[in-house]
């Protein structure tokens, strides 16, 4: 089992990246933008850069995530560019010797009825990724845990699977322990995230999701997949000029202070007023996780 994140919280060129992952130990991440470019659009010299700069510093790209909006899948124009999208992103992957891509399934209102037209371009997505020998992941938003139980049940391709993510099934009013049961066997990347009433990102176990009790069920199971960092935490900072802002303007509205001093307590055990950095929350995570799934 491996702990992925993303690592553009502070910044998208290559370097930051590659600093910030050295500074969470993180040795496996998700590679999403490049210098604001998207990961289609990148050049044969970035993907030359890319591959000196992690290979060097010993850092896998675990997965690369074209961030592809939801599509209509009446429109055929925009079908098609997507499509023309993810195939550059598939390629890029096999380039990059990258196992996996995320896929952000069309918008979807009547899985049942539309299936036909929905799996039109979904199967031409995972044909061809699995002719390159990539591994695809569905990034759910919205859709309740049945549509893709039964995307997946139906299709049956042995190169796509879910991205079981708690708090999106909380706050589409799924229960977590239920959608287990149903997606069991049918997903390989658990995001460890938990969340407060609001729906704001919690500490794993503080919050309303009963993350611990899913944690229990993994190793249970004996679950061999991996686990994704909760990135939310990020949106309660400001990034911009990390270097020259003193902290405290760094900070985001009062609402989002609150948020994280309400972090304080749980972290630093004789220090309730201090305010976590953003690495401090990501470590205090990274070393639960170590603790529930014995990892080094």
């Amino acid at each position: 089992m491996k702990i992925i994140s993303y690592v553009d919280f502070y910044g998208n060129d290559l370097d930051t990246q590659v600093n910030t992952a050295k500074s969470l130990s993180i040795t496996n991440i998700i590679l999403r933008n490049i210098l604001d470019k998207k990961i289609y659009d990148l050049t044969s010299e970035d993907l030359e850069n890319i591959n000196l700069s992690f290979k060097d510093e010993k850092i896998n790209i675990f997965a690369l995530d074209p961030n592809i909006l939801r599509y209509d899948i009446y429109n055929e124009e925009e079908v098609i560019k997507v499509l023309e999208n993810y195939y550059k992103t598939i390629d890029f992957a096999q380039l990059l010797k990258v196992n996996n891509v995320f896929l952000n399934p069309p918008k979807i209102n009547n899985v049942i009825e539309e299936y036909d037209v929905i799996n039109y371009s979904i199967d031409k997505i995972v044909k061809y990724a699995k002719l390159k020998k990539i591994n695809l992941l569905v990034n759910t938003k919205d859709e309740k845990t049945s549509t893709f139980n039964y995307l997946l049940k139906k299709a049956n391709y042995s190169n796509l699977s879910f991205i079981f993510n708690p708090s999106l099934i909380v706050q589409n009013k799924e229960s977590v322990l239920v959608a287990y049961r149903t997606l069991k066997g049918s997903f390989n990347l658990v995001v460890a995230n938990d969340s407060d009433k609001n729906n704001n990102p919690e500490l794993l176990g503080y919050g309303k999701i009963n993350t611990l009790d899913l944690f229990k069920r993994l190793l249970r199971d004996k679950y061999q997949g991996d686990i994704l960092l909760d990135e939310r935490f990020s949106n309660l900072f400001d990034m911009g000029e990390e270097k020259r802002v003193p902290f405290y303007k760094k900070l985001l509205p009062n609402k989002d202070r609150s948020i994280l001093l309400n972090y304080s307590s749980k972290i630093f055990n004789n220090e309730p007023k201090r305010v976590p950095t953003l690495n401090e929350i990501f470590e205090s995570q990274i070393s639960a996780l170590k603790i529930i799934f014995n990892l080094k």
